[in-house]
């Protein structure tokens, strides 16, 4: 189901193959659905009349989740929270821009020495150890924080009746009208920042960027440190199964307030989420995801030694997190390279671990691939039917499952 309106779309989706959905930002969107097309009303919806409207569908689709709502204090009444990943505000990119792929240049000398520093700044540092980022995207960067800072000292003068509350959110409004009018849109997936900050116009034309929910939300974390309002990244999985970013501040008293880049609003955060979903992720954590986003630019460019070095070093800094066990595990099941055999110990034993974190499908499927490719098609037909109990009538099972049983059996060595 997808609702728009001028500056708010909501999207919800029922389960379908993944031919039939779009991706915003980890939100499936049903491009087949009876209520695929926009809904139509006497006149436009106002924000809060599409924020009053989500929430009602969210809650509907998701029985049993709690909203929270704003508690400000003051004794008035506060409008509801938005669910974190529920909502996407304009501008949203042209699929153009979004499907233009980024050159990974030959590495030159650093000509710029940005002003500012912070996550946003390593992550280019990172990215650039496997994709060379310009040093344009270094200096947009600087760009960006310095506008927030202007525009953010104009908008609220220091004083000591100021909240914490009340300068986060106005560091997130900020920061996300700066990157509106600087021509950055949503469009999923932006790998990285690097993706983000080099832009994908013309050199004669107004400057177009594309953004998504952790590209973005790593620019706020950047700009909030640089402002003396640290903040942490923060990942969950939606009603859908994809993954969802945004960003956390402690606010005092054990609140927090959560700031979605994709709404552009403050949201309301599952209570409920396993393990390592839903956690203020420390500066460590933040640093494996960025390790793990590396490793698949490594990939892209045929570096596998380099992509499992850096899932691993993804794995030691965050262990909780099954994300570079998985991608870990399932190049070694899928990826042909001349260390592969020698690997193979080291991918069971994580492979033993992903399933205690995070045993869905998806997971279960790698685990699956590996043990086949270990020749233990027993224990992959098992896996495999399990997932399939999870997950009925997939394609990409039941074709997995086939091989297995096939004579001879299969392994999924070429699988993408």
């Amino acid at each position: 189901m997808r609702i728009r309106n001028d500056q708010y779309a909501l999207f919800l989706s029922s389960p379908m193959a993944d031919a039939d959905r779009e991706l915003y930002c980890g939100v499936a969107i049903n491009s087949q659905a009876s209520f695929s097309s926009p809904l139509r009303f006497g006149g436009p919806m106002t924000a809060g009349i599409a924020r009053t409207f989500a929430l009602f569908l969210f809650a509907a689709a998701n029985p049993g989740t709690a909203i929270a709502t704003d508690e400000s204090g003051s004794g008035a009444a506060s409008p509801p929270l938005i669910p974190c990943g529920s909502l996407s505000a304009r501008p949203w990119a042209a699929r153009a821009d979004g499907t233009k792929v980024r050159l990974c240049l030959p590495p030159t000398s650093r000509n710029y020495s940005p002003r500012n520093s912070g996550i946003g700044f390593t992550a280019l540092d990172i990215e650039s150890e496997a994709c060379f980022v310009p040093d344009s995207a270094y200096r947009t960067m600087d760009e960006i924080i310095d506008a927030v800072r202007v525009r953010l000292d104009a908008r609220i003068q220091p004083a000591p009746d100021v909240s914490i509350s009340e300068r986060a959110r106005a560091i997130g409004q900020v920061t996300g009208d700066v990157l509106a009018e600087m021509g950055f849109a949503l469009y999923v997936p932006t790998e990285m920042m690097g993706d983000m900050l080099v832009p994908r116009s013309e050199a004669e034309e107004k400057p177009r960027y594309v953004t998504d929910c952790d590209t973005s939300s790593l620019v706020l974390l950047t700009v909030a440190e640089a402002l003396g309002a640290r903040a942490s990244l923060v990942e969950i999985n939606l009603p859908t199964g994809e993954g969802h970013n945004f960003v956390r501040w402690q606010v005092g008293g054990g609140r927090v307030l959560d700031w979605d880049m994709n709404a552009r609003a403050e949201c309301s955060a599952p209570t409920d989420s396993p393990g390592f979903q839903g956690m203020a992720m420390t500066s460590e954590q933040t640093m494996s995801y960025l390790l793990s986003l590396r490793a698949e630019k490594h990939l892209q460019s045929g570096d596998i030694l380099k992509a499992l070095a850096d899932n691993r070093e993804a794995i030691r800094k965050f262990p909780g997190h099954p994300r570079a066990y998985n991608n870990f595990c399932w190049t070694v099941a899928t990826a042909e390279f001349d260390e592969r055999a020698a690997m193979l110990a080291e991918a069971i034993g994580y492979s033993k671990k992903l399933l205690s974190i995070h045993r869905v499908p998806a997971t279960i499927d790698t685990a699956a691939c590996l043990a086949a490719y270990a020749g233990d098609f027993t224990a992959a037909v098992e896996l495999v039917e399990e997932a399939l109990q999870a997950q009925p009538g997939d394609l990409v099972l039941e074709s997995r499952l086939a091989g297995f049983k096939s004579l001879p059996p299969r392994d999924c060595t070429g699988a993408n």
